[in-house]
């Protein structure tokens, strides 16, 4: 009966550490998702540049898009970023989603 007991709690353990990993993913991904998206918002609204808080984001969006960064080049500025900054967005929202999901179904197998 100790050893029902000890993997019954290893189970509940188990599970709710990659319940909590699943959605640290999805966080991490969503937070990715809002910069790239108010980066967005910020250039197309024409934020002044010169405002820290602008700067910090720009910097930090610039980092995160990666190879989407010039995928697309139309010749108005504002619609190249929003054109690639938004498929940054929406990738990494759809890779965070799946990493999440396969988190949970190979997680839940060793539950089963």
């Amino acid at each position: 009966m100790a050893t029902s007991a000890v993997t019954r709690r290893f189970l509940t353990v188990w599970s709710q550490a990659v319940a909590v990993l699943a959605t640290a993913v999805m966080y991490v991904a969503l937070a990715v998702a809002a910069v790239l998206i108010l980066h967005i918002a910020l250039v197309v609204l024409d934020a002044n540049g010169a405002n820290p808080i602008v700067t910090a984001v720009r910097r930090l969006a610039d980092k995160l898009v990666g190879p989407f960064a010039q995928l697309f080049t139309p010749h108005d500025a504002k619609q190249q970023v929003a054109i690639n900054y938004g498929l940054a967005a929406a990738v990494y929202l759809a890779a965070g989603g799946a990493v999440s999901r396969g988190i949970r179904l190979v997680g839940g197998r060793l539950v089963r």
